[in-house]
C-alpha cells in the first residue's frame, strides 16, 4: 500500500520514508537491484531501518532518523554492479530518481577528496579530472531533461564516469603517496600473505608451492571443525590434525604465521554448544578463556601473532555493550599471553561497513569500538580488516569508496593489517557485486593489484593477506582454483610484491598532498 509498510519494527502504519524510483523496465525487473539496502548518517554511523522494494521502488524507512543516506547493490554500466549511495537526505512521501541522487552523491564525493587529499591539480590527477568534468556534464543534462527515461540514462553513464574518475583519483594519489612512503627504503618482508583455511587442502604438492610464496601465513583456527565434544574427564576435545600439519610447514618454511580468529563471534564458526550460550555472557567468556588457553599452550613453541577475536562488534551473534565488548576482548588477549608473556594479540573487524549490521541492536561502529579498547587499555598489537568481497560478507565498492574507508583510520594508534582482501572469480555475485563487468579470472588479478597499491599507500596499513589460498566448491576467491592451478592472480600479486623489493626513489607530485585530511594545507 502506498504511504505504508509493513516491517518488524512497528507493524503496518502511515509512514514518511526515502523513496526511490528506477524507470528502466530492465533494470526494475533485475531482483538484485536494491540488495543490502541500509541508510547511513554521516561520521562510520549506520541508520536503523526497514529496506524493501516495491517492483521498480526502493524504499527505506528510518527507524527514527528524519533523514538518511540510502546504500545498496546496483548495476553501474561498464563499471559493473556495486555499492552505491545517495546523499543524506530528508523522508518525504514523494519518491526521489535513484540514479539521479547516486550520480550527485558522486560529484559530491570527488569534490571531497581533491580537497582532502589536496589533488585538485591536473598535474596531480591526471585524467581523473576530465573524467570528472564529463560526469559533471551528465549529471547536469539530467537534472534538465523532461524525458524520464533519458534523464535517467544520463544519470546512470554520470554514475559510471564518476565513478571511473574517483578511482583513477585514488589510484593517483596511491601512486603518490607509496613512492612517498617506499622513497628511501623497501617494502616489508612481510608485506604480502594469504589466508588459510586448514580444513580445505593439507600443505602438499601445488597448495604448498604456492603457500611458499607468501611472506605470511595467515591460518584459521576452525573452531566448529576442530570441535570433538568433551573429553574422559569432562574437558574439550578437539581434532588438531589438521591446523598441526599448517603450523609445523609455516614454522618450516621460517613464514610468519598469524593464528585465528582464536574467537569467531558467528554462529557458523562456533561449536552448537558454545553458541547456544550467546544469551549468558559470562558462561561464553568463560568457555571462550578456556579455549585461547588451550591454543596458548599447544603452540607456545611457535612465534605466533594471534588474531585474537573477530566479530566484537558487530553483535551478529550475541548482544554486547561497548564495554562487554571490551571486556571480552581483554580476557582472551590475557588468555593467549598465559604461555607467551609478549605475545602479540590483534582483534579483527569482521564488518568494516554496514550493510549487514546496520540493524544489530548495540553494534558498535569499527572506528568507535577501537577507541573504546584504545582507551580501556586493552592489550592489542594491531587491528585487522576484513575486505573479502565476496558472497554472504561485503557489497563491492569502487576503489575510491575504499580509499576513503581506510583514511577512517587515521590516527587510530593502533596499526593496521588488511586480514583478508579478494574477489571472486566466478560464480554468482548477485549479493556480493563485480567490478568492471562480470566476474573473472582476469579482473579479479586487476582488481587485486589495485587494491593492494591503495591500501599500502596508507603509512598505516602494515601488511595485507589475500583472503584464501585455494578454491572450494561454493568459494572462488583463491590464489589457486580447486584443482590446485594458479589463477592469474597470483602472478598479478607477486609481481606487485617484486615492484617494491627496492626503493622507489623520489616524486616531485608528493609535495603538497596531504594523507590525513585532518593535516593543515600545504602553504
Amino acid at each position: 500500500m502506498e504511504g505504508t509498510l509493513a516491517g518488524p519494527m512497528h507493524g503496518t502504519r502511515d509512514l514518511r520514508m526515502l523513496r526511490f524510483r528506477v524507470h528502466d523496465r530492465n533494470l526494475s525487473q533485475d531482483l538484485a537491484l536494491g540488495a543490502l539496502g541500509h541508510g547511513l548518517a554521516g561520521e562510520d554511523r549506520a541508520v536503523r531501518g526497514a529496506s524493501v522494494r516495491e517492483g521498480s521502488q526502493l524504499q527505506f524507512q528510518p527507524e527514527r532518523a528524519s533523514e538518511a543516506a540510502y546504500a545498496c547493490l546496483a548495476p553501474v554500466g561498464a563499471m559493473g554492479r556495486m555499492l552505491v549511495q545517495t546523499c543524506i537526505l530528508p523522508t518525504r512521501p514523494e519518491a526521489y530518481d535513484f540514479y539521479l541522487e547516486v550520480a550527485r552523491h558522486r560529484i559530491k564525493q570527488y569534490i571531497e577528496k581533491t580537497e582532502d587529499w589536496q589533488m585538485w591539480d591536473p598535474a596531480r590527477a591526471g585524467d581523473a579530472l576530465e573524467q570528472w568534468e564529463r560526469a559533471r556534464r551528465l549529471f547536469r543534462t539530467a537534472t534538465v531533461a523532461s524525458d524520464p527515461e533519458q534523464a535517467e540514462r544520463a544519470a546512470r553513464d554520470a554514475v559510471a564516469q564518476g565513478m571511473d574518475a574517483g578511482e583513477f583519483l585514488a589510484l593517483k594519489h596511491a601512486e603518490i603517496f607509496l613512492r612517498r612512503r617506499y622513497r628511501a627504503h623497501a617494502a616489508s618482508s612481510a608485506l604480502l600473505g594469504v589466508v588459510v583455511d586448514p580444513m580445505t587442502a593439507p600443505p602438499e604438492g601445488l597448495v604448498a608451492a604456492a603457500a611458499r610464496m607468501f611472506d605470511v601465513l595467515a591460518i584459521r583456527v576452525p573452531w566448529r571443525a576442530m570441535d570433538k565434544g568433551k573429553g574422559r574427564k569432562g574437558e574439550a576435545a578437539y581434532d588438531f590434525a589438521a591446523l598441526d600439519r599448517w603450523v609445523a610447514f609455516a614454522s618450516k618454511e621460517k613464514k610468519q604465521v598469524v593464528l585465528g580468529p582464536v574467537v569467531d563471534l558467528r554462529r557458523e564458526a562456533l561449536p552448537d554448544a558454545v553458541s547456544a550460550l550467546s544469551k549468558d555472557l559470562d558462561r561464553l567468556r568463560e568457555v571462550c578463556w578456556d579455549h585461547a588457553c588451550v591454543l596458548a599452550s599447544r603452540y607456545q613453541k611457535v612465534n605466533v601473532f594471534w588474531n585474537a577475536v573477530c566479530g566484537a562488534g558487530s553483535n551478529v551473534m550475541c548482544e554486547m555493550s561497548a564495554s562487554q565488548m571490551s571486556e571480552f576482548v581483554r580476557k582472551i588477549a590475557f588468555a593467549l599471553r598465559t604461555h607467551q608473556r609478549n605475545a602479540r594479540t590483534m582483534i579483527e573487524i569482521d564488518h568494516p561497513f554496514h550493510e549487514r549490521t546496520s540493524n544489530r541492536l548495540g553494534a558498535v561502529a569499527p572506528t568507535g569500538l577501537l577507541e573504546r579498547l584504545v582507551s580501556d587499555g586493552v592489550p592489542l598489537s594491531a587491528v585487522g580488516l576484513r575486505l573479502d568481497f565476496v558472497p554472504d560478507r561485503l557489497a563491492l565498492r569502487d576503489l575510491l569508496m575504499i580509499s576513503s574507508d581506510l583514511d577512517r583510520y587515521i590516527g587510530r594508534q593502533l596499526p593496521v593489517f588488511i586480514s583478508g582482501f579478494g574477489t571472486p572469480s566466478h560464480g554468482d555475485v548477485s549479493q556480493c557485486g563485480s567490478w568492471r563487468g562480470d566476474a573473472s579470472a582476469s579482473t579479479q588479478a586487476s582488481w587485486a593489484t589495485r587494491f593492494a597499491r591503495i591500501a599500502m599507500s596508507k603509512p598505516f596499513v602494515e601488511g595485507l593477506w589475500w583472503s584464501r589460498l585455494v578454491d572450494t566448491n561454493t568459494a572462488t576467491d583463491g590464489v589457486l582454483d580447486v584443482t590446485g592451478k594458479p589463477k592469474p592472480v597470483l602472478g598479478k600479486l607477486l609481481a606487485w610484491r617484486q615492484s617494491l623489493r627496492e626503493p622507489m626513489g623520489a616524486d616531485d607530485q608528493s609535495k603538497g598532498v596531504r594523507e590525513d585530511p585532518s593535516e593543515e594545507p600545504a602553504k
